[in-house]
């Protein structure tokens, strides 16, 4: 028994022993928690200790996945600011890009404007793509970008103000207002005569705009002025055969004829109309035609009674005398009120009544204005176009090298101070180009077309030149 005893004891010994872990109830670890004054037991820290790490390992590993995606996110995602500053540089390059299209520019204008607004769309999609920790690079790049679009926009649309103002449309305006605004922006002004049935006298009928070398600036303008209708012009002229007289002096003022006569006659037509007529076609409004109407057979009253004839036309003066056989006489007169050609008193008084072939009677037509011509010695171009408008004479224009007159200034003209002159007349004006400066000229030719323009005396040498083409100036010598 005694060594069944000691065998049992053996086997004892040699077993290890069991280590029991300790279950710690919830609510004593709250109360050990919530306790600062209980001490834990060495044995207990261990145990936490070695727990904790395997609470943490058994926590959800989507969750932790989520967090480290977020993570990410969060450093990509650009900042609000340069999201706004990537956009805005966008479309100020597509503005850039479309005004340039818009405008007509250059072909290489519109593929360097085209090529920066691609770069601006990558540098968008990099700013929104790229880590967050370089947003002030991205940043500063987006704010160059926009002020690089903006400032050349705006140097771009004030250019295109500064054409747009000052290419004006004269086109069925005073010349007046034309030269004003050439003076304002320092352009030249070329005025040319042409006839116009549209277009009232002085006024501009078309313009031609000549562009300095940078194609912007405008360098001159050529205006055309209306001087009234082709008088020398081809029109259709019908027979007016059985024409009343008032269809008659319609056609005539209409179609601007200026060399119609008529006669009455006795015949058994109808009183007034046309029996007869010199030429019909093709004709000019100066060819002269004659036009007889009839007296009719029904006889003519003793006395008739006067018409107005002030402000009336010579013409329709003419025919009232004629259908009514009165003695008439026309004399010319100036006036500053009624207009060339037309009546301005008569020794009758209208409504009247007057003998049939008695006494004359005395029409004044009007030769217009009486004009005297001022000392235009130092008038401007403007000075000198409204003052010749103003009095509806024409102004010939001649380009002088002066040294004693301003630039754009009258040095003389074909007419003197105290001269009277009737609208209509042409008058040469010479106007100086300041001092006389020696251009620059590649070939002969070029020189002499300059120097026999402006009347220039020159004397040309001819020498042999090893540098110098043929044809082309060596050297100049100013005397």
């Amino acid at each position: 028994m005694a060594q069944k005893k000691k065998s049992t004891s053996t086997t004892n010994k040699s077993r290890k022993p069991k280590v029991v872990k300790p279950i710690i109830e919830e609510d004593k670890m709250a109360s050990l928690d919530d306790s600062k004054e209980v001490i834990m037991p060495v044995e207990e820290k261990v145990i936490e200790e070695k727990i904790e790490p395997i609470i943490e390992e058994r926590k959800d590993p989507i969750i932790e996945q989520k967090k480290i995606v977020e993570e990410r996110h969060h450093h990509h995602k650009p900042s609000s600011i340069t999201f706004i500053l990537a956009l805005l540089s966008t479309i100020t390059a597509f503005c850039y890009f479309i005004f340039h299209i818009i405008d007509n520019s250059s072909i290489m204008m519109i593929l360097n404007s085209l090529m920066l607004m691609l770069f601006s769309i990558v540098f968008f999609v990099v700013c929104i793509t790229t880590h967050r920790r370089h947003t002030g690079i991205f940043n500063l790049g987006a704010l160059l970008l926009i002020g690089f679009f903006i400032t050349n926009l705006v140097l771009s649309y004030n250019g295109e103000i500064s054409i747009i103002s000052n290419k004006q449309n004269f086109v069925g305006k005073s010349v007046t207002e034309a030269v004003k605004w050439a003076k304002q922006n320092n352009v030249k002004v070329v005025q040319e005569y042409e006839y116009s049935d549209m277009v009232p006298e002085y006024d501009v009928i078309s313009q031609k705009i000549e562009y300095a070398e940078n194609n912007r600036d405008i360098e001159s303008i050529t205006i055309a002025i209306s001087e009234g209708p082709n008088p020398y012009k081809e029109i259709v002229v019908p027979s007016m055969l059985t024409w009343d007289a008032e269809r008659v002096i319609n056609f005539v003022k209409t179609n601007y004829l200026s060399n119609v006569t008529v006669e009455f006659i006795e015949s058994d037509k109808l009183k007034d109309t046309v029996i007869e007529q010199s030429k019909s076609g093709n004709l000019r409004r100066n060819d002269e035609i004659k036009i007889t109407f009839s007296y009719g057979d029904e006889g003519n009253p003793e006395e008739v009674s006067l018409d107005n004839f002030v402000n009336v036309s010579k013409f329709e003066i003419e025919f009232f005398m004629k259908q009514h056989h009165l003695n008439y006489h026309f004399e010319e007169d100036y006036s500053d009120t009624v207009k060339k050609g037309y009546g301005i008193k008569q020794s009758i008084n209208a409504g009247e009544r007057v003998k049939v072939n008695g006494d004359k009677i005395l029409i004044t037509i009007s030769k217009g204005p009486k004009i005297v011509i001022p000392n235009l010695k130092g008038k401007s171009i403007t000075e000198l176009t409204e003052w010749a408008i103003e009095n509806k004479l024409k102004i010939e224009f001649i380009d002088e090298y002066d040294d004693t007159v301003k630039s754009g200034n009258v040095i003389k003209a074909d007419v003197k101070e105290g001269d009277i002159v009737e609208q209509g007349k042409t008058i040469k004006v010479y106007i100086s180009l300041g001092k006389l400066t020696m251009q620059k000229f590649k070939t002969a030719d070029d020189f002499y077309k300059w120097a026999d323009k402006y009347g220039i005396k020159y004397e040309v040498q001819h020498e042999f030149s090893d540098s110098v083409k043929a044809g082309e100036i060596i050297s100049f010598n100013p005397k």
